[in-house]
């Protein structure tokens, strides 16, 4: 199940994103159909377990029938992620949680 607050962390086009096990960071696969390995936001928990700083910027809702789910916008404090998703490739893929 998909946690109910996540951070959304954001570097120059690139996002954090972890697997359904908090383990990050993972990349999208365009054009991927198949959804049984699910990639979405990080916990807080599981940023603080990665060792990244980051800073908070914003707080969004978002609802999906009866879910809600608080994202949390941040900023990394760390040099450019260049092992993290492009965000632009993040919707091409249908294992990515629509909340990321």
């Amino acid at each position: 199940m998909h946690p109910v607050e996540v951070v959304h962390l954001e570097h120059d086009g690139k996002v954090l994103l972890v697997n359904e096990h908090g383990e990050g960071p993972q990349q999208p696969i365009q054009g991927r159909q198949e959804n049984s390995n699910q990639l979405r936001l990080p916990t807080q928990e599981e940023v603080t377990a990665m060792n990244i700083e980051w800073k908070h910027l914003r707080e969004t809702r978002v609802v999906f029938g009866t879910m809600v789910y608080r994202i949390l916008k941040g900023y990394p404090k760390i040099d450019w992620p260049k092992n993290w998703a492009w965000k632009d490739e993040m919707i091409a893929d249908n294992a990515v949680h629509p909340v990321a």
